[in-house]
Order: C-alpha cells, then sequence, then structure tokens
C-alpha cells in the first residue's frame, strides 16, 4: 500500500512482480530507476497470473537492437502470463516526462513488440494515473515487450521519406533508417 515515487518494488534485474488479474483493475507499483506502474484488467478473459517487468531502456526490436534515442519514454514494460491463452487485458502504462527521450509532442502510442515489428494498440493525448502520463490499451492477447513511443517516432510511422526527401508511400519500412518528414 502507498506506492509512488519513493515506494515501489524496483525491478532492476530478471525479477517480475506477479498478481492474479481477473475482471478488475490490478495495479503493479513497479519501476526501476522510476516509478512507472502498470495496470492491468482482464476485461472478460480467463483469470490468470500475470508478471510485470521494467527495464530503463527503448530498443529497436523490443528486447534486442538499437537503443532508441529520441520520440518515445525510455522504458520497456515487459508482461507476461502464467498460462498462455485466454488472455483479453487492458493495460495503462505510466511514466513521468523526465522518462522521456527527445520527446516534444502531445500525442503518443503505446505498442506492443509481436512478430517481428511494432503494433500500434493505442494513440492519443495521454491521461493522468497517479500523478503520471498514462495511456491504456484494451483488448490484448499479445503479451511482451510494451512501449510508449511519440506519435512521429519513426518506428511507428506507415510511411518513410527516401533519402532525397520524397514521400515513399508504396514501399515497406524494411531498414532502421531514421527518414523522417520535413
Amino acid at each position: 500500500e502507498g506506492a509512488d515515487a519513493n515506494n515501489y518494488v524496483q525491478t532492476n534485474g530478471s525479477g517480475t512482480l506477479i498478481r492474479p488479474v481477473a475482471d478488475t483493475d490490478v495495479t503493479y507499483p513497479v519501476g526501476n530507476s522510476s516509478y512507472n506502474p502498470a495496470v492491468l484488467n482482464n476485461d472478460g478473459g480467463t483469470a490468470d497470473f500475470y508478471s510485470i517487468r521494467v527495464r530503463d531502456e527503448l530498443l529497436e526490436n523490443g528486447s534486442s537492437g538499437t537503443q532508441v534515442d529520441e520520440y518515445g519514454v525510455n522504458r520497456t514494460w515487459e508482461i507476461n502470463e502464467q498460462t498462455s491463452g485466454g488472455s483479453n487485458i487492458d493495460v495503462t502504462l505510466a511514466w513521468d516526462t523526465s522518462d522521456e527521450i527527445g520527446t516534444t509532442g502531445s500525442d503518443y502510442v503505446q505498442a506492443n513488440y509481436n512478430s517481428g515489428e511494432w503494433n500500434t494498440l493505442v494513440s492519443g493525448a495521454p491521461t493522468t494515473l497517479l500523478g503520471l502520463n498514462s495511456l491504456t490499451s484494451s483488448n490484448n492477447s499479445n503479451l511482451g515487450e510494451y512501449v510508449i513511443f511519440e506519435d512521429r517516432s519513426p518506428l511507428t510511422d506507415s510511411y518513410i521519406c527516401n533519402e532525397n526527401g520524397a514521400l515513399d508511400v508504396t514501399g515497406t519500412v524494411s531498414t532502421t533508417e531514421n527518414y523522417h518528414a520535413g
């Protein structure tokens, strides 16, 4: 009880906080170097035990690749369930503005790394949870790495610019080069 920026479960190694989650909000008072709580609700899904760990990094490929150094929150929430299947998880992630790296916007994306790519779960202006910024996505069945990007992050863009600055909408993003529209 009484979790806050000075009183939370620090997941600074491989350990996780495991709690039972059914059809009600369950707060995970976790973080690593700062307080980054998560709230899970297995809305209509099968009750199960879920684990969460927070890493102080934002990597291109979820748990590997280059550190992203702009347009995001420098945190990764690893969320897993004890028994696979039956999840219908609502996920709320919370962060402080001091956890952001190179962000200047007001719209953010909550994304999940699945099948080799980031999948946008929800986008928009953050709400407030426990005095922190937060975003909530609903009906998640794919667990693993969850992150927050600014809506203009190269990792969430649907379109890229070629090396001459022309917008290229016919191809697919197959590299991690940072082409930005001007």
